[in-house]
């Protein structure tokens, strides 16, 4: 035993000389030293020196407990180093007389030495199981070790969640499983949300990933169950974007689609609590603004928007005043243009005015409006109706107003467009316009015909009526008289039969020093797009949607013709973005924008082969499935070229 424990000994000193080499004194002073223990006191204590030289006369005079107590301190001290490990495997191969098992156990911990191969035994049956034991790999078996080994639901694959939502789970397990969900279908998804929100540690509704993902019908369950999540702004605003009009519907310029948009927004917000009143506000006024457009003055709808507070001018001040409505007023510049996708209202008072002087035509009384506008405000505003309209007892309106009122009222010189009024129309549907007039002795409307293509290339946007017109000569002018007294305003009808071609027109209203401008557009021309291996093919669509095979596409100072089919190709960009196109046939042009994408190609495949025919000196079948995207979108394979497919197979030794 002796003899070992001196070579054990002999090999470490020849180690720590090979590796410091800088401490040769000391380990001379050490190993030829008669009496260790007092060149033990020339170390420094605490150092790894004194722990390494310490354990290595220990070992050699066989106190091996000491040791181990020994090794604990230094490890906490100076974790597991190379000096560490060698201390330890002496320790395992000096005690291998007292711990044969231990020491044993150790070395093969330390080598990764594995005895799991079963001997052969030649002409012997097997006696193998020929099936696995239920009980080991039962869903329950493997149920209870996912939730052993990991947290919560971190065993599971993506592939088991579905299930696992039938199962019993505790509040921590069901809110990491929500937070993987992806889809919406599963019939007790709504119960499990539900559930989790009203956990005492429950975050709000928004916060994972699948509260955005839930359907209409899934999120009115989610109210159903808890009614006051309507109160909460974040699932107000996932509920209105489930609201949204299809992505492929021109809803603004469909007005079928557009009062459906807005009835669906209406009839959701009526169901909100005041917190929301800004919301309220917004959805009610774009309504009251839509049926002015056509002609409609629902007067019930006008008094819900009266009813809700506002700090605006003309509301009444003891309406304001009370507790509820100064906690909850509407703020008219609220943005909810990305909730809603309609512009921010701002000021109201031009939308309010026009209903009151269409109500006041046959009303001669205030009250039903004073409990939330300001008597004031009404007065002047059903004096004006009545004077301006020549309605009634012109003394008796008089009356209601002071004389600067009725003055400026008198010298107020109107040339506006009425509301129903369109500014869009068919290519070959006939033009008209409608315009309130007051105060003008002579009109004169001018037509002026733009060249829309050469200012769409310029300027990259639409024609609006800031347009200069200076220098142009109209192509038509016309001079209208009139003999109505200052303080009369009437509708007066314009026809232009003169404009029959697609183009976009400007007319201008020129009277006592006051102009007034409106665009007209005839005609429109769309486009459909997709991405081909040679760039992104455009067709051509006319205003009923038909195919046009001969207009050309226009792109940053480039023309790109059709082909023979109609269908045009533009090459992809160098870097993707949003561009304007102007689209011309005939004398006609219609400016559109589009996602110009970059060229970006992909070539993937999937490959099959099955394992039971990988055996040595056979062959094996391969099944290759390869597929070509262009930015993302799936293209023909047989546009590839010289086309190679290389296998390489890599044996067990490498």
């Amino acid at each position: 035993m002796r003899q070992f424990a001196q070579l054990a000994f002999a090999l470490a000193l020849m180690a720590s000389r090979m590796t410091q080499a800088a401490e040769i004194d000391y380990i001379e002073d050490f190993s030829l030293s008669d009496d260790r223990p007092a060149a033990l006191q020339q170390l420094i204590p605490g150092s790894e020196d004194h722990y390494y030289y310490r354990c290595l006369h220990l070992q050699n005079t066989e106190q091996f407990d000491q040791v181990d107590q020994l090794l604990q301190a230094w490890i906490k001290r100076y974790k597991e180093t190379p000096r560490v490990i060698e201390i330890q495997n002496r320790q395992a191969l000096l005690t291998y007389p007292r711990n044969p098992a231990e020491s044993l156990e150790q070395i093969r911990s330390r080598l990764g030495i594995q005895f799991n191969h079963q001997r052969e035994t030649i002409g012997e049956k097997p006696n193998l199981p020929t099936a696995l034991n239920p009980a080991l790999i039962g869903r329950q078996r493997l149920v209870q070790e996912a939730y052993k080994r990991h947290q919560h639901t971190a065993g599971f694959e993506d592939s088991a969640l579905d299930w696992l939502l039938d199962t019993p789970l505790t509040p921590d397990v069901r809110r990491d499983l929500l937070g993987r969900l992806q889809l919406p279908d599963h019939e007790k998804l709504v119960e499990l949300i539900v559930a989790d929100l009203k956990h005492q540690y429950s975050k709000p509704f928004g916060s994972l990933t699948i509260h955005r993902a839930l359907l209409r019908n899934q999120l009115d369950a989610c109210l159903r169950l808890k009614p006051d999540l309507r109160n909460q702004s974040e699932f107000v605003t996932i509920y209105l974007s489930k609201l949204h009009p299809n992505n492929d519907l021109d809803w603004r310029q469909d007005p079928a689609a557009y009062v459906a948009y807005l009835d669906r927004l209406t009839k959701f917000v009526n169901s909100l609590d005041p917190v929301h009143n800004s919301l309220k506000a917004h959805v009610l006024y774009h309504r009251l603004e839509h049926d002015r457009t056509v002609g409609i003055y629902d007067k019930a709808r006008f008094m819900a928007y009266l009813q809700l507070p506002r700090k605006v001018g003309y509301m009444e001040a003891k309406y304001m005043q009370l507790e509820n409505h100064r906690q909850f007023a509407a703020d008219l510049n609220a943005d909810f243009t990305k909730t809603t996708l309609l512009p921010r209202v701002g000021n109201d008072e031009r939308l309010v005015r026009e209903y009151l002087h269409h109500f006041f035509l046959n009303e001669t009384s205030t009250t039903p409006y004073e409990p939330y506008v300001d008597d004031v405000f009404l007065r002047h505003n059903l004096a004006e109706t009545k004077i301006v309209n020549g309605l009634g007892e012109a003394e008796q309106w008089y009356s209601l107003l002071p004389p600067d009122k009725y003055q400026a009222l008198k010298e107020r010189i109107d040339i506006d467009f009425a509301p129903t009024n369109l500014t869009r129309f068919s290519a070959d549907a006939p033009v008209s316009l409608d315009l309130d007039i007051k105060n003008v002795r002579s009109l004169i409307v001018k037509v002026f015909r733009i060249n829309e293509r050469n200012f769409y290339q310029q300027q990259g946007r639409e024609v609006n009526t800031d347009i200069k017109l200076d220098g142009l000569v109209a192509n038509e002018r016309k001079t209208y008289e009139y003999t109505d007294p200052p303080l009369r305003r009437v509708r007066r009808h314009f026809e232009f039969p003169s404009l029959t071609k697609p183009g976009v027109y400007v007319i201008d209203f020129i009277g006592n020093g006051l102009s007034s401008r409106v665009v007209i557009r005839k005609g429109k021309l769309r486009f459909l797009v997709q991405d081909h291996v040679a760039g992104q093919v455009f067709t051509i669509l006319d205003e009923q949607n038909r195919k046009v095979d001969d207009a050309t596409l226009w792109l940053a100072g480039h023309e790109y013709k059709p082909l023979d089919d109609g269908r045009i190709v533009v090459p992809y960009s160098a870097r993707a973005s949003r561009v304007p196109i102007v689209i011309s046939r005939g004398g006609f042009s219609s400016l559109d924008f589009f996602h110009h994408h970059a060229e970006s190609y992909q070539l993937a495949a999937a490959f099959y082969v099955d394992r039971e025919s990988l055996l040595q000196r056979h062959p094996a079948r391969v099944m290759v499935r390869p597929g070509l995207y262009v930015n993302g979108s799936p293209v023909s394979v047989g546009a590839l070229e010289d086309v190679r497919l290389t296998i390489t197979s890599i044996d067990h030794d490498g």
